[in-house]
């Protein structure tokens, strides 16, 4: 199914049931229809459409992540972006994710958090759900933010 676009992806890592691959600029067209919707229902906010992720995701301004079955088929997918804040200090940010295997993404974690550091990234953020730090206990909660459409 995903084969060709997935062998040719810049980066990949193994576990005994998934693969998680971090999906050059130029393959994402590929590979968005199979995971267009699930990151669309993750857009929940007025400054972005799925239209654009894959816009900042083709230009590399944006890093589109799959993490596939080796049995075959996308179980999660989700995308980051790394910001470089007026100090210096770099984040690596999991903006939006979707799919049925949430727990996936904690399992390959790790391998996502090597390369944030290897993109030179003293931290991770990862935005998402409330009921997400159950899922993710080594992050901490830093804000709750609050917003009020004009």
């Amino acid at each position: 199914m995903l084969q060709t676009p997935l062998q040719e992806c810049t980066e990949s890592s193994f576990t005994a049931e998934t693969e998680l691959h971090l999906i050059a600029p130029e393959m994402v067209s590929s590979l968005w229809s199979t995971v267009s919707r699930e990151l669309e229902r993750a857009i929940n906010s007025p400054d972005m459409d799925i239209d654009s992720l894959r816009t900042l995701c083709e230009a590399g301004d944006a890093q589109l992540w799959v993490i596939v079955s080796t049995r075959g088929g996308v179980l999660f997918s989700f995308t980051t972006e790394v910001f470089t804040h007026l100090t210096g200090w770099k984040t690596a940010r999991i903006t939006y994710g979707g799919g049925s295997g949430l727990k996936t993404l904690q399992e390959t974690l790790p391998q996502v958090e090597i390369w944030a550091a290897s993109m030179g990234c003293d931290e991770i953020e990862i935005y998402g759900r409330k009921g997400w730090g159950r899922v993710f206990p080594d992050y901490t909660p830093t804000a709750v933010v609050f917003t009020k459409e004009l």
